[in-house]
C-alpha cells in the first residue's frame, strides 16, 4: 500500500485521489467512445461526465455520512469516507437529469455510460487498494496481505478485496464491451445487464468483507446488490417487452441505432 505517492512542495498527491481522477478520465473516454458509436453528441457525454462526478462525490459522501452519523462533520472534510451506491445513485440521477435537460435518448446514451462505470469503478478500488482501506476479512491463503498502515491499520492477512473487485469490474467492462454490446440491440439492455453484474459481484465479495449482517444474515451492502440484481433483471424483462421505439425516445433522434 501506499497512500501517499509524491509530495510537490506542500501539496501531497495521494493515491486515491490520482486513481480516482484517473477512473472519471478513463470513464470519460469510454463514454465518449459509446456516444460516438451511437452517433449521440460527444459533447453532451463531457457535460454528463461532470454531472456525474459531482453527483457521485456527493452521494458517496451522503451516504457515508449517512452510515456513520457520529464522524461528522469531520469526515465531509476529508478526502475519505466514500460510499460506492450513494455515488452510484448520486451519478446516475445526474446523469439522467443532464440527458433530459439536452433531450439526449436515455436507452443509447445510458448503454454507453455502463462499461465506463465499470472501468471508473476498477480504478477506484485500485485506490482503495493504495490507501490501505476496504479490505477483507483474515485470510491464510498465499496472496493474503497485511495493510498496517490501513484504515483501519491491521497487521494479519485479509483478503485484498480491493483487487478482488477491480479485476472483476474490469471483466464486466470486458464482458460488455466485447461480447454484450455486438449482440444487443435494443437500447437500455447494456445499463440493466451491468447492474446485474455489478450487484452479483458485491454480493458474492461481500461474502469475504467484516461488515456486519444487517437482517437474514446479509449486509447492508449484500440487501443493496440484490436490488440492483432484481432492477437490472426487471429492466432486461422490460426492455424486451417493449418495442424498440418506445426506449429512450427524446427529440428527434429516437432513430438513432448501434453502427
Amino acid at each position: 500500500m501506499c497512500p501517499e505517492l509524491l509530495h510537490i512542495g506542500p501539496v501531497t498527491v495521494r493515491a486515491y485521489g490520482l486513481m480516482m481522477a484517473v477512473g472519471f478520465l478513463a470513464a470519460g473516454l469510454v463514454t465518449a467512445w459509446g456516444f460516438r458509436r451511437r452517433k449521440l453528441p460527444v459533447d453532451i457525454a463531457l457535460v454528463a461526465l461532470i454531472g456525474a462526478m459531482v453527483g457521485g462525490m456527493v452521494g458517496a459522501k451522503l451516504n457515508y455520512v449517512l452510515l456513520y452519523p457520529d464522524l461528522w462533520p469531520q469526515s465531509v472534510l476529508t478526502g475519505r469516507g466514500f460510499v460506492w451506491y450513494g455515488g452510484l445513485v448520486g451519478g446516475t440521477v445526474a446523469v439522467v437529469a443532464v440527458l433530459l435537460a439536452t433531450r439526449t435518448p436515455l436507452g443509447p446514451a445510458v448503454d454507453a455510460t455502463a462499461p465506463a462505470l465499470a472501468v471508473g469503478y476498477g480504478f477506484g478500488r485500485i485506490g482503495c487498494f493504495l490507501t490501505g482501506c476496504c479490505y477483507g476479512s483474515e485470510t491464510d491463503l498465499s496472496w493474503g496481505m497485511a495493510f498496517p498502515q490501513g484504515s483501519p491499520p491491521t497487521e494479519g492477512l485479509v483478503h485484498p478485496t480491493q483487487l478482488y473487485e477491480s479485476l472483476a469490474s474490469f471483466a464486466i467492462a470486458g464482458i460488455l464491451l466485447l461480447i454484450l454490446q455486438p449482440r444487443m440491440r435494443k437500447h437500455g439492455l447494456l445499463f440493466c445487464a451491468y447492474l446485474v453484474m455489478a450487484g452479483i459481484e458485491r454480493f458474492l465479495v461481500e461474502f469475504l468483507r467484516t461488515n456486519s449482517p444487517i437482517w437474514g444474515g446479509l449486509t447492508l451492502q449484500q440487501w443493496v446488490s440484490a436490488m440492483l440484481v432484481v432492477v437490472g433483471t426487471g429492466g432486461v424483462v422490460w426492455v424486451l417487452q417493449t418495442p424498440r421505439s418506445h426506449i429512450g425516445a427524446s427529440g428527434d433522434q429516437n432513430h438513432m441505432a448501434y453502427d
